[in-house]
């Protein structure tokens, strides 16, 4: 059965971090059909005008991308003026694709997912796709367990990878992937003129820097 990854996230910027996941999924997924990287539009939850401007955002994932035929950018959200929810995006991406939801998993780090039940139409997530939680130091295993147990008593959680792959409802904890690098430090070490080239690869890397995005003062 073929699988369709989404990965949503702001992207500001895209870095080394997000592309092991995406890396990941190909590596031990051989049913994968595509990765698709879901930049935020308006975020329900965050201030607009804290985000690099979505041209800019795009680019850079185009960027990062180029050398990942199996990856790609689904600008569903990017495109729209109303804030974006996740359960509309999953609705949407099911109409366009005529997927079934045992063919889609939606991808987030740990620290998102403590923050699952806050979510817009929370858990209708579950009846549209598995949920796929990737490790995001300090979050543990044992935090994320406990509070699966909290909010999703009665939905099954799978840790490792398991074979079959399940179909929903199911959340799947993946502890062998694990993401250490955030965005917000390399924001902040472009203000403070700090190295931050590591993070990201060269291509991004060149294009903050042509654009000085993230730089005190109006990014070009």
């Amino acid at each position: 059965m073929s699988e369709w990854v989404l990965f949503g996230g702001r992207f500001d910027p895209v870095h080394r971090g997000h592309l092991a996941v995406a890396d990941w999924w190909y590596q031990h997924r051989p049913s994968l059909q595509k990765f698709l990287f879901v930049p935020s539009g308006t975020p329900p939850h965050r201030d607009p005008t804290d985000l690099a401007p979505a041209h800019h955002r795009y680019a850079m994932l185009t960027l990062a991308l180029q050398d990942r035929p199996w990856a790609m950018i689904w600008d569903d959200e990017l495109v729209r003026s109303a804030p974006a929810y996740t359960v509309e995006t999953l609705r949407r991406f099911h109409r366009a694709r005529g997927t079934r939801p045992d063919q889609v998993v939606f991808v987030m780090g740990a620290d998102a997912y403590l923050t699952f039940h806050t979510w817009y139409e929370y858990p209708r997530h579950l009846d549209l796709c598995t949920i796929g939680v990737f490790r995001r130091p300090p979050v543990s295993v044992d935090q994320v367990r406990a509070y699966h147990r909290t909010h999703l008593p009665s939905v099954p959680l799978y840790v490792g990878c398991p074979d079959p792959w399940p179909s929903p409802p199911a959340v799947v904890l993946i502890p062998d992937l694990a993401v250490d690098v955030r965005a917000t430090d390399i924001r902040d070490a472009c203000r403070q003129g700090r190295p931050f080239a590591h993070w990201v690869v060269p291509p991004v890397a060149a294009y903050i820097q042509r654009y000085r995005l993230y730089a005190p003062g109006p990014s070009e």
